[in-house]
């Protein structure tokens, strides 16, 4: 498919329902114009439709995916690619063999695939080393092998169902842990490659929990079926786009703060918002008993300005009034010079997780992924 008509409401539609469908959120026209306009610059005003390039139909997908931390964007836009520069080309021709063989055992091929001469399958010989098996089996860029860095027998097969048990029983113990694990990747990588394929697996259907992005930057409160105090779509969304959490809404920050020290192993008692007396976090290292005073009394400040010393002050005497061991100031910023020194000079039992801090717990909090990250790949 080289290019295809389509107005600027029927794409916007495309990549609404693709959004909502596969990562459960909605998206409104205002956080989807700006990555259409990204690829569709020069859409003629008032124009009935263009005609897109099936190419940047795939990289518009993709960009929104991400954003919208489908997880399955891991490996970036080139996954198969991605992997050959992080394990080379020669353990890569030996996974893609081995994938290719369990997919004939396993009778996974698509019907609409057939072998031409120049693509017979040859047997796996069973040696342990990885150096040694290449060796033997004396790859050629020009035999078969070498062609699935794009094979689409893999490509077109149904991965989703394939016995990954049995597949990676069979590399392990014919190769060893180190081809075991090129396969787990490998397969992997194809099924990245499938799930982000624009035009596979497109389903006309709407989430039973579709849950709106907009609740996230503009509401104190939004369901969370999927968390304790914030929904983990919401947290896969904010570590695809770090820069946004400086512009939630201030009672999403707090829960998101709530969020990662309940999954610290607390017990967190998350403060009623506006009427707290300061307080926004109380934490206990198990449940209290009534009366027992919190370990730790938490103050929440989603701003992009720096945290002052009033601020520190402030929540020292909610420390010392809560008969508390320490406090904690979460930031989508920093301290102050100011506020830094007064925790110093006063010796105040107080510690800080700033921008970078809250940047490290969205990463332990996203939802785990097999895939190489692209940050892992220099991308």
């Amino acid at each position: 498919m080289g290019s295809f008509p389509i107005s600027f409401e029927r794409l916007r539609d495309e990549l609404s329902n693709m959004v909502g469908v596969r990562t459960g959120l909605a998206w409104s026209e205002s956080e989807l114009n700006p990555h259409i306009k990204e690829f569709i610059s020069d859409f003629p005003p008032g124009a009935a439709g263009i005609r897109m390039r099936a190419s940047d139909f795939k990289g518009l997908t993709f960009s929104v995916l991400r954003s919208a931390g489908d997880t399955w964007t891991s490996m970036g836009y080139r996954p198969r690619l991605n992997l050959i520069f992080k394990i080379g080309e020669q353990r890569y021709i030996l996974a893609a063999d081995i994938l290719h063989q369990e997919i004939h055992q396993q009778d996974l091929g698509s019907d609409r695939f057939t072998h031409t001469e120049d693509h017979q399958c040859r047997p796996i010989v069973p040696v342990r080393s990885t150096s040694k098996t290449i060796a033997k089996l004396g790859y050629d860029p020009s035999v078969y092998a070498a062609a699935a860095v794009d094979d689409r027998y893999i490509a077109e097969a149904s991965l989703a169902t394939l016995d990954d048990d049995r597949f990676l029983g069979v590399a392990m113990t014919r190769y060893g842990r180190e081809v075991r694990d090129d396969c787990a990747a490998i397969l992997h990588t194809y099924r990245c490659e499938q799930r982000l394929d624009p035009w596979q697996g497109i389903h006309r259907k709407t989430a039973t929990d579709l849950l709106d992005l907009s609740s996230l930057y503009e509401k104190s409160a939004a369901p969370c079926p999927k968390g304790s105090f914030i929904d983990q779509r919401f947290i896969d969304h904010l570590y695809a786009n770090l820069d946004a959490v400086s512009h939630i809404h201030w009672r999403q920050f707090e829960r998101l703060v709530a969020e990662y020290l309940h999954r610290q192993g607390y017990f967190v008692q998350l403060g009623p918002g506006g009427s707290d007396d300061g307080v926004d976090i109380r934490m206990w290292p198990t449940e209290p008993q009534a009366g027992e005073p919190p370990l730790v009394i938490v103050q929440c400040k989603r701003q992009q300005s720096k945290v002052e010393k009033v601020i520190v002050k402030a929540l020292w005497a909610d420390v010392v009034a809560n008969s508390s061991m320490r406090g904690l100031v979460a930031t989508t910023s920093t301290l102050s010079v100011g506020a830094a020194k007064t925790i110093d000079a006063r010796g105040y039992g107080i510690d800080v997780a700033d921008h970078s801090a809250v940047r490290q717990w969205l990463t332990a909090m996203r939802t785990p992924g097999t895939g190489i990250s692209m940050a892992e790949i220099g991308i």
